[in-house]
């Protein structure tokens, strides 16, 4: 859900880097590239495509598990 995707925005936030808007503007790029030849179908199906692949579950444990900070300072890493 957005609450997983914006956690760490507000809980530890960090400064913005050149590669995350170099990453931003190639993402948004594709995406517009995909909704000018395929439409919002064909953009649409990227979307559904990620729920389905992360699971609609909105307690999913191995965000909790993976992601949560449990002691300030020491960030999980072990993907």
């Amino acid at each position: 859900s957005l609450a997983y995707a914006l956690r760490p925005v507000f809980v530890n936030p960090k400064p913005l880097t050149k590669w995350q808007v170099l990453n931003a503007a190639i993402i948004l790029g594709c995406d517009y590239i995909i909704y000018q030849y395929c439409g919002l179908w064909g953009f649409l199906y990227l979307l559904i495509g990620s729920f389905v692949g992360v699971g609609l579950h909105p307690a999913a444990g191995h965000f909790i598990a993976e992601h949560y900070v449990f002691v300030q300072g020491y960030e999980t890493y072990s993907y």
